[in-house]
Order: structure tokens, then sequence, then C-alpha cells
């Protein structure tokens, strides 16, 4: 699994990520996109999956969470997979060992950086002009704001209709737990 980093994220990177660090990840949930940002003086970080447009996102995190980014991210992604597809400790299990090592570089897809940049304006819109039953970001469950994320209409570059990353997720999982 790649996970391509914006210039604000490899700078948090201990270890700066290169233009090609391991060889080109072929398959189901093998791209993603990461970016760094600040919302209520807290470092976050945004994953989307470059296909579904699934987003991941992590709030609070702290020098040593940079430094073991993939262990954050899969962590995360359970929180994710939980929260929007239902999925069980096993079953991330097994899509994690599907995906493979994670990597990390620094080439990027404009298309999926959109995306990204949209949930984040999103997120930060909605923090700034908070509804009456709304919470702080901190005190937000993941749970809640992966499903708020990922469960939208997507419009993707190339592709007429409109997703909804959680069903798209879906069923990735469901293809890699058929293969399995």
């Amino acid at each position: 699994m790649i996970i391509h980093c914006t210039a604000k994220l490899a700078k948090k990177l201990p270890k700066p990520p290169t233009e090609q660090e391991a060889m080109p990840a072929i398959g189901t949930l093998q791209h993603w996109h990461a970016h760094f940002l600040t919302i209520q003086r807290r470092q976050c970080v945004l994953f989307c999956e470059n296909e579904t447009r699934f987003i991941v996102f992590g709030c609070g995190l702290q020098k040593k969470d940079f430094a073991h980014l993939n262990e954050t991210f899969e962590t995360l992604l359970h929180h994710a997979l939980a929260a929007c597809c239902g999925s069980s400790s096993s079953t991330v299990k097994k899509v994690l060992k599907a995906c493979g090592e994670v990597y990390f570089d620094n080439e990027t897809n404009r298309s999926v950086l959109s995306t990204m940049r949209i949930a984040e304006r999103d997120l930060k819109i909605s923090l700034e002009y908070p509804s009456s039953d709304q919470k702080a970001l901190i005190d937000t469950p993941y749970d809640e704001l992966h499903s708020w994320l990922n469960h939208r209409p997507l419009t993707v570059k190339g592709q007429k209709d409109c997703i909804w990353a959680d069903n798209e997720m879906s069923n990735r999982v469901k293809q890699i737990l058929a293969i399995d």
C-alpha cells in the first residue's frame, strides 16, 4: 500500500518520503493520499483512498503519531471501517493484510487532493458554525466524523455519476473478503 503525502505532511514525518520508495502497488485499496491540517489548534491528518474517495480522519495527533504514521493510519482505518461499513476487527485485519506493507511517497493526484480539500473545508465550516448539538472537534467521536465525511455524494474526474464513499468502500471490502 502506498500513501502519497502532501508537502505539509512530508515535513512532519521523521523520514521524508522519496519519489518512489517502493514498487508500484497494484490491487484494491492500494493507493491513499494523506494531508496534514490544523483544526481548532489540533494537528490532524486526512487520508483519502484514490478510487473510492473513502476518507479517514485523525485528530489531536502528536509527534510520536507522525513517527509511526503507518500504525496510526491502521488504527484510524479500523475505526472508519467499523463506523461506515460495520466491519469487525477480523475483517479489518484481513483488509490490512491484503493491502500489504505501507510505503510513503510524495507523488500526488490533483483530483484526489481536490476531494480532500472539500472535506477539509466542510470540516472547518461545520466546526466554525456549529449547530446546537455540535461538539468541539476533540469531543466528537471518530465514528460520527467518519460516517459524516463518507456518507455524501462525491464527484470523481472521469466518472459521470456521483459516488458514495461508504458504499464504494463496502463493496471493495467485500471483494477483498471474497478473494481471501
